[in-house]
């Protein structure tokens, strides 16, 4: 309900502001997808907690697939979109799936559901060496992205940022709100 409501609106004020097609899919793409996962997934964990017919790790577990597979469709719809909006060749469908299968989100979803499927667990000795290079590993490719990122001046976007934050953090848990009441 959310997530249509916030699309929508999104298409409408960049219509009525007569935005490019460009920042049009921009809007669209951050104020309908948003990064969810760092709040529900504790919330998922808590609630889970207390349920009588499921443990909070498995709760987590079912939670995390849902996510990172919310995460690919939502890759998939902003591939197409960002792909449509390039002044380039138009691209095909092969091209966005391969471009989808081989993020590394979309190849460790399909592995977890491997190992979820099939029932595989880890060897002690393995997840102890990934538990060890885990937490340096994410600080260096956050780092590493942060170097490539440019310098930009945020005054810039700020008329953009606002409707995307409007959206996102007014309309929506309102909208969502109103549903569930």
């Amino acid at each position: 309900m959310g997530l249509g409501t916030t699309a929508a609106l999104s298409a409408i004020f960049t219509h009525v502001a007569r935005a490019d097609k460009e920042k049009s899919i921009a809007v669209f793409l951050n104020a309908s997808f948003m990064n969810y996962t760092f709040l529900g997934l504790a919330v998922v964990y808590v609630i889970g907690g207390a349920l009588p017919s499921v443990t909070a790790v498995e709760a987590l577990g079912m939670a995390s697939i849902y996510a990172v597979t919310m995460g690919v469709v939502h890759l998939t719809v902003g591939v197409a979109l960002a792909a449509s909006s390039s002044s380039e060749k138009k691209p095909s469908l092969r091209s966005i799936t391969l471009s989808i299968l081989t993020f590394p989100a979309a190849f460790a979803l399909i592995v977890a559901l491997l190992f979820v499927g099939f029932n595989v667990t880890w060897p002690m000795e393995l997840q102890s060496w990934v538990d060890m290079f885990a937490n340096p590993a994410v600080f260096l490719m956050l780092l590493a992205a942060g170097y490539h990122m440019p310098v930009v001046d945020p005054r810039k976007y700020l008329p953009t940022i606002s409707l995307v934050g409007f959206i996102r953090l007014l309309v929506c848990p309102l909208v969502t709100y109103g549903a569930i009441s």
